[in-house]
């Protein structure tokens, strides 16, 4: 009598931990049509729909939203896919995200000039709130570099102006130029000048991504998300970007530089 008592116990509270095991776990996105939760056990996420009231998606290493309404997931076996609002499978390259509505009155303009001796950069009609440039109208120098420490200055775009809100695509553009140097190269913020630069990288990589891709003594890395190490580091596709590593381990980083292994 006592067995079978204690394995009716057993049941019951198998039943109520399966039950409660959802609430444990943490709510990390919600959208009108389904829910992503992250297990509290083994920090795996799952998606459940709002409409079928049922799990579609399990044991997912990384979870994001991309152009507002869509689904960016990677599995463990390192399987990237994109669902639409209903989750369902899609190609994403023949989505077009949404612009942000163009406000080209609000955009910072910079631009750098050659003189002798040395490159300056200029800033005008900078509207981030700085008092110090805040509703100037006339161009203000913003830095000066020494063509001693210099052989050229750009910006991402390799050009020398820049605008930081660009129309009509409506992407902000980063307000960071490059300092060329015995084909060496430095990065600079333009609202944290301050800051030191890293180092000399042996090459930087302008594409698309937003992020900035960097080479130094054989491997690769993002500037100021991750450090250099990897063997390979592919682009972004909208979160996440491939990787692998000289111990042959791969995977993918998110943009805060997270790495999400795979098998």
């Amino acid at each position: 009598m006592k067995k079978k008592v204690f394995i009716l116990l057993m049941v019951f509270t198998i039943g109520i931990n399966g039950l409660c095991g959802q609430e444990q776990d943490l709510l990390v996105i919600s959208q009108h049509n389904f829910k992503v939760y992250r297990r509290v056990v083994d920090s795996v996420f799952y998606i459940i729909s709002e409409h079928k009231k049922k799990k579609l998606y399990d044991s997912l290493v990384y979870v994001s939203i991309v152009c507002n309404d869509f689904v960016q997931i990677l599995d463990s076996k390192g399987n990237v896919s994109f669902l639409d609002s209903e989750l369902k499978e899609i190609d994403i390259s023949n989505v077009v995200c949404s612009a942000i509505p163009c406000m080209p009155t609000s955009s910072n303009q910079y631009y750098i000039e050659e003189e002798e001796g040395e490159f300056r950069v200029f800033a005008k009609y900078i509207d981030d709130g700085n008092a110090k440039y805040k509703d100037d109208p006339q161009p203000v120098v913003v830095t000066v570099i020494s063509k001693e420490n210099a052989d050229d200055v750009y910006f991402l775009n390799s050009r020398r102006s820049l605008t930081t809100y660009d129309c009509p695509s409506g992407a902000y553009v980063s307000p960071v130029f490059i300092i060329e140097k015995n084909k060496k190269f430095i990065i600079q913020d333009l609202y944290n000048l301050t800051a030191r630069p890293i180092r000399f990288y042996d090459t930087v990589f302008i594409d698309r991504s937003s992020k900035i891709r960097v080479k130094k003594d054989g491997f690769y890395g993002y500037h100021g998300v991750t450090v250099i190490k990897y063997s390979r580091l592919d682009i972004f596709e909208y979160n996440l970007a491939y990787f692998e590593l000289q111990n042959g381990k791969r995977g993918y980083i998110d943009r805060s530089g997270n790495e999400y292994f795979i098998k």
